[in-house]
Formats: C-alpha cells, sequence, structure tokens
C-alpha cells in the first residue's frame, strides 16, 4: 500500500522522503515540511536547508523487508549503504545500496547475506542476531596497487566482518576477542559490538562494544586482536557506559565515543602508530542519547558533525559541543510523523553533497534532508 503526502513549507530545514517499511505493512509517505522542536541555535554562520524541488520516493529492497535499519554508509561515489535485519529467511538480505542521486530506483542487494549475519529476523534482545554498524575507510588495495574502499562490519552477534563495497567478505571473526570461535555466537552481557572506526592510513581498528562490555577493543585492519582494551566502567563507569560507536573526528584528528547512556561524546588522543595511547581529552554533553556521529566539510571549508539521538532529534553542529555549536536540529519523530518510542534515530550520515540521511531502529524507516545551496547568518 503507498500513500503520498505533499505538504510545502518555507522552513529551513525539510525532509524530502522517508522510507517506512515493517513486517506486516509497506508504506510510502513523502512528505515535504520543515523541522521544529529541540534547542534553538546559536548565532552561528549555518548551511541554509530548503526542501528539494524534485519528489523522490527510494523502493524497498526486491524480497525484502527491513524491520530495523541500522548503520549507514556512503562510499566516494556518493552511494549510500543500509544495513538492516530483514525478516524474509528466503532472501537473508542485511546490506543494501542506493544511488543518491536517484533514489527513486530499488537499492541493490549487496554480497551474500548469510555471510554478514544471520539476516532472519529477531526481537532485539540477547540470544538473537543482528548486523549493525558500518564504517567505510580507504586503504591500500589488498589485490592490486592504490588505494581501495572496504567496508567494517560490527554485528550484534559477536560476527566481525571485513568486506569490499560488493559485500564481498575479506576477513571474518566470531567470538569474544582473544577467544574467537569458527561460527556465529548469540550475544551476551559481555561482547555485544556495535561499531568500528579507524585513524587513516593506521593499521588499527578500534571496536566499541556497545551493548556488551563497553568496552572499546583494538583490532588490526587483517582482523587481528591485539590484547588492548579500554574499560568504559572503569572509574565508576563515569569513562563511558554504552559506547554504541566510535568515530574518527578528521576535524580535530581524535577519536570520540558516543556515550550513550551518559550523553555525552567524549573525545581521546589516539597515536596511528601505539595502539596503545587512548588518552581522554574532552567530554561533550548531548541533550538526549547519542548513537553516532558523522562530519563533512562544505566546499567552502565548513566543518559540521551530525549526532542522531535516541529521543528522535538529530543535531548538526560545528566543533566538538551539538549545544554551544548547533546549527539546527532535526524533529525526525515529527517530520516522519511516527508515533514516540518507535522512532529511534541509529545513524546519520551526510551525503557526498551535504545532505543527511537518518535511519532509525524502530520500526526501520529511512530520511533524507536536503541541503540547499546557499549560506546565511542564523540567530
Amino acid at each position: 500500500a503507498f500513500q503520498l503526502v505533499q505538504k510545502e513549507s518555507h522552513q529551513v530545514f525539510a525532509m524530502n522522503w522517508v522510507l517506512i517499511v515493517c513486517p506486516i505493512l509497506a508504506t510510502t509517505v513523502l512528505q515535504v515540511f520543515g523541522s521544529e522542536g529541540g534547542p534553538a541555535p546559536s548565532p552561528v554562520e549555518s548551511l541554509t536547508w530548503t526542501y528539494a524541488a524534485e519528489l523522490q520516493v527510494p523502493s524497498q529492497p526486491n524480497n525484502s523487508v527491513i524491520p530495523y535499519a541500522h548503520g549507514l554508509e556512503v562510499d566516494s561515489r556518493d552511494r549510500l549503504y543500509l544495513t538492516y535485519w530483514d525478516w524474509n529467511t528466503d532472501r537473508r538480505a542485511c546490506l543494501v545500496r542506493w544511488d543518491t542521486s536517484s533514489f527513486s530506483h530499488s537499492p541493490q542487494i549487496v554480497g551474500k547475506g548469510h555471510e554478514l549475519a544471520m539476516c532472519k529476523g529477531g526481537t532485539g534482545s540477547y540470544a538473537t542476531d543482528s548486523v549493525h554498524g558500518i564504517r567505510r575507510a580507504m586503504e591500500p588495495c589488498h589485490d592490486s596497487d592504490g588505494q581501495c574502499e572496504y567496508l567494517y562490519h560490527a554485528n550484534n552477534n559477536q560476527g566481525l566482518f571485513k568486506t569490499d563495497l560488493d559485500g564481498n567478505v575479506l576477513w571474518s571473526k566470531y567470538g569474544h576477542p582473544g577467544n574467537e570461535t569458527d561460527h556465529l555466537m548469540p550475544p551476551d552481557h559481555s561482547f555485544t559490538p556495535t561499531w568500528f572506526d579507524k585513524q587513516p592510513e593506521s593499521e588499527y581498528l578500534y571496536l566499541a562494544d556497545g551493548y556488551g562490555s563497553s568496552k572499546i577493543y583494538v583490532y588490526d585492519i587483517k582482523g587481528t586482536y591485539q590484547n588492548i582494551a579500554f574499560d568504559g566502567t572503569e572509574d565508576g563507569g563515569t569513562r563511558f557506559h554504552t559506547p554504541h560507536a566510535i568515530s574518527w573526528d578528521p576535524r580535530f584528528g581524535q577519536m570520540v565515543v558516543s556515550d550513550r547512556t551518559n550523553q555525552r561524546l567524549v573525545y581521546y588522543d589516539i597515536d596511528k602508530s601505539d595502539p596503545k595511547t587512548f588518552k581522554f581529552s574532552s567530554e561533550e554533553k548531548v541533550d538526549g542519547q547519542p548513537c553516532n556521529v558523522r562530519f563533512w566539510t562544505s566546499p567552502h571549508g565548513d566543518k559540521l558533525a551530525v549526532v542522531p539521538t535516541l529521543e528522535g532529534l538529530v543535531y548538526v553542529f560545528n566543533g566538538k559541543n551539538p549545544k554551544s555549536g548547533l546549527v539546527h536540529t532535526i524533529n525526525v519523530t515529527k517530520d516522519m510523523g511516527l508515533r514516540h518510542g518507535h522512532d529511534d534515530p541509529h545513524d546519520a550520515i551526510f551525503t557526498r553533497a551535504g545532505d543527511i540521511v537518518v535511519g532509525t531502529y524502530a520500526d526501520g524507516h529511512v530520511g533524507h534532508w536536503r541541503l540547499s545551496s546557499s549560506f546565511d547568518v542564523i540567530v
């Protein structure tokens, strides 16, 4: 069933499409209207947002259902990737790719889903399985000269993967760090990984165990655990708790942990040649529970970040602090017409053009906000 709704607005923020998929009913709703809610933006030079003139409606994957959307990525060709649970046990797809210039086309199912995860559903509880975060990295090619793009996957079922952009698995690891197995494992309270990231040109990966031990584990790009872990439960849990994601912030040359329980972004200094270095730098409060942080530099050199929160608000900001550097707030719950408690933005990412795509956990919603080409001062 498909329903098309269009509303005009002259607000500076707008969302130009939403894909809503649930296990029983697939309904695509196109909405064009402004965002409201959240803290007022600071007087900063900011990008102006407006709705897109064209009406683009992305399609769901063929023979696939998206009850829960998790991680997003954008490659150098501006193609958008989504990890999700698939309740269709025949297909077991869990990674799809759109061309961001044409969301009206059905996305391509990427790779062999069953190699990435047992993508046949679950409730999100322990003893089920789930894909989760993905992160793109540019590295020396495995089988040729030059640089290639790869995806690092952190799955709740204790499965860690490195793939190329077509989903071909280069390595896979299962089980607890230092005690790996050769098969998928049920998540447990001591290890339920959520996200990878790495410093450019580094041999080391940092893995956030967001739903398990609240530790950051260090691997190398070949998937070998380095016997190094940073414990978020130290100092009575004030270091970080539920580190849902870890992200390399190229603007400051630091790692930032999305400390969801403590509602903070926590910055750390690292050394790309010494994986034992993980030194606290600063903490930045967030109005809500942050799930990830992404970054974008405009053609004019403006450097922005976006952080989605479980409460349904997504903050676009400059600097480190989403409050003092706030550019704008996207009210995902209102813009998508979602019921509070069934929104849960889990990831948000910039396209190469500066648009923002948001994926929500419950129930499988994906939304797109288009960036205009002008610059204004927002007061």
